[in-house]
C-alpha cells in the first residue's frame, strides 16, 4: 500500500501494518548518509536575500511518491513551511537558496531550472534527501484540503458500534492493490476483525459503522465496499491523509499469493554470509536503474558496491554470490541481471516479499 512511510515510527510501522510499500521501506529505512547527516546537524548562520527570492520560493510543492504536500509561505525575513496537516514552522535562508529550521536539525534547498523559474525543493532530515516537486496553486490549496479533511477524520475518535456478525464474516477474506501487489489479509476474532501483511503479525480493528473499521495501535481505518448486489469488492485503507484502495481477490488466489510472499518474506530475513567474487563483476553492476515508482543508483569505492535510491542516503551491499547483494541495515537483497553484455541490464531488488524490476538507465 503506497501510503506507508517510514519515518522516527519505522520500527513501529513495520510491526503493525506494513501492507505495502516495501519498495519505499527499503528507501526510507535506509541508513542515514553519515556525511549529510552531519552537515545538516552543524549549526546554520542566516543571512540577508533578496526578498523577490523569498517571494519566488512560496507556494506548494509535492512529493510524487508518498503524496505529501509542502505549503511554503514568506514571512517577513524569512519562510514558513508545513506539510498539510500540521502547523507551520520558520526557516531562514543560509545561502541565496537554502533555508535552515531552528526547531530540528533539517534544512530545504530550493532547485531552479535554466530559466530560473522555481521547480523543486530538496527536504534534508535524518541524514537523508526528499524531493517534492512544485505544483499549481489550485492543485495544491486542493490537495492540502484534501489531505487535512482526511488527517482530521483520521485523528478523530471513534466509538464502537455494534454490527451484524454476518458483515464481519463477509468482510474476511484477501484484499490486494493492483498497483503494488501488496495484499491484506482480513479475518475475524469474535466482534471485531484482525488485519495483516504477509509475513507479519495482525492487529484488531473495531468497527464504528456497519463498513468503516479503525485500529487503535495507529489512527488508520479500514472502508469495506460493496457493489449494487451488496458483496464487498473491495476496501479503502485510510492512513496519514491518503487512501489506498484493495480490490477483493478469490481466497485461492490469496493464499497462494500469501504463501509465496512468506516464502519470499523467510528468504530475505534469512542470514547471508558475504563471499569474494571478480571485481570486474562489480563494474558491471554500477550504474543507475528505474522502474515506475523508483530510480537506484549504485557506485563503487574500490572493491566496494553502495546503493542509493533517488532522494535518499546511499548504504552499502555485500555479495553472497556473483550477482546478489545484501544489506545490513535491513532484511532486503538486490539481484543484478546481464545478458552477456559488459554492463547489467536489471536490478531486481527483494524487500517485503515483493520483487521490484528495474531496468538500467545508462
Amino acid at each position: 500500500m503506497q501510503i506507508f512511510r517510514l519515518d522516527l515510527r519505522a520500527a513501529f510501522a513495520l510491526a503493525i501494518v506494513p501492507f505495502a510499500l516495501a519498495a519505499a521501506v527499503w528507501i526510507a529505512a535506509a541508513a542515514p548518509d553519515k556525511a549529510a547527516l552531519t552537515e545538516q546537524q552543524e549549526p546554520h548562520t542566516p543571512i540577508a536575500i533578496d526578498p523577490k527570492l523569498l517571494d519566488a520560493y512560496t507556494g506548494y510543492y509535492r512529493n510524487a511518491k508518498t503524496g505529501s504536500v509542502m505549503v511554503v509561505t514568506r514571512d517577513g525575513d524569512h519562510l514558513l513551511t508545513r506539510r498539510a496537516g500540521n502547523p507551520p514552522v520558520p526557516e531562514y535562508p543560509y545561502t541565496d537558496h537554502d533555508f535552515f529550521l531552528t526547531v530540528a536539525p533539517q534544512q530545504n534547498s530550493f532547485v531552479t531550472d535554466a530559466t530560473g523559474a522555481v521547480i523543486r525543493v530538496i527536504h534534508h532530515q535524518r541524514g537523508q534527501h526528499e524531493t517534492l516537486d512544485r505544483i499549481s496553486a489550485e492543485e495544491g490549496e486542493r490537495d492540502a484540503a484534501a489531505i487535512t479533511q482526511r488527517l482530521a477524520s483520521e485523528r478523530g475518535p471513534h466509538t464502537i458500534v455494534s454490527i451484524d456478525a454476518k458483515l464481519l464474516d463477509a468482510y474476511t477474506g484477501f484484499y490486494r492493490n493492483p498497483t503494488t501487489n501488496s495484499i491484506m489479509v482480513v479475518t475475524r476474532d469474535g466482534d471485531h476483525l484482525l488485519t495483516r501483511s504477509a509475513g507479519n503479525p495482525p492487529v484488531p480493528e473495531f468497527p464504528y459503522t456497519d463498513h468503516d473499521f479503525f485500529l487503535t495501535a495507529a489512527p488508520q481505518q479500514n472502508s469495506f465496499i460493496t457493489d449494487a448486489s451488496g458483496a464487498v469488492i473491495r476496501v479503502i485503507h485510510h492512513q496519514m491523509g491518503q487512501e489506498e484502495t484493495l480490490e477483493r481477490i478469490g481466497n485461492e488466489e490469496g493464499e497462494r499469493e500469501v504463501a509465496a510472499r512468506v516464502q519470499r518474506l523467510a528468504a530475505e530475513r534469512a542470514p547471508h554470509s558475504m563471499v569474494s567474487i571478480d571485481p570486474h563483476l562489480i563494474g558491471q553492476y554500477v550504474g543507475r536503474y528505474r522502474n515506475a515508482q523508483w530510480e537506484i543508483t549504485t557506485t563503487r569505492e574500490g572493491n566496494q558496491l553502495f546503493a542509493e535510491a533517488t532522494g535518499f542516503g546511499r548504504y552499502p551491499v555485500y555479495p553472497f554470490t556473483d550477482h546478489d547483494f545484501f544489506a545490513t541495515i535491513l532484511p532486503a537483497q538486490i539481484s543484478f541481471v546481464t545478458d552477456g553484455g559488459d554492463k547489467a541490464t536489471q536490478l531486481i531488488l527483494h524487500q517485503g516479499g515483493m520483487d521490484h524490476v528495474l531496468i538500467r538507465l545508462d
